[in-house]
């Protein structure tokens, strides 16, 4: 996975205010929900988000990255469900944090719970 994730670039989305509000990866490969499991993922956003990821992987075919903040992803819950209950190919419901050197954790699920 950490061989796979260097050779890919997110997509950064920026909000209202012009800043950073998250990063997506996504393609036609089913893959790349698997990026999750990659050991510098946490490494690769921590200048841009902190020490803390939370990461969402809906469907086979997207990673969403962001910043831990539970108010920034209440914004996006909405738009992640209806990907995880529409697509054919779903992922994980799952909030899933990570931080260098540990253990993915879930802390949550976007599906009929707020993160």
């Amino acid at each position: 996975a950490d061989k796979r994730l260097l050779q890919l670039r997110p997509e950064l989305i920026k909000g209202d205010d012009g800043r950073i509000a998250y990063a997506v990866y996504r393609g036609d490969s089913p893959l790349y929900a698997t990026l999750l499991v990659a050991p510098s993922l946490p490494k690769i956003f921590a200048e841009l988000f902190g020490p803390e990821i939370w990461v969402v992987a809906p469907d086979r075919h997207s990673l969403y990255i962001f910043p831990a903040k539970a108010e920034l992803l209440q914004d996006f819950a909405a738009d992640l469900a209806e990907r995880y209950t529409t697509d054919p190919f779903a992922a994980s419901c799952e909030i899933f944090s990570i931080k260098t050197g540990a253990e993915p954790r879930v802390i949550a699920t976007f599906v009929g719970e707020e993160p």
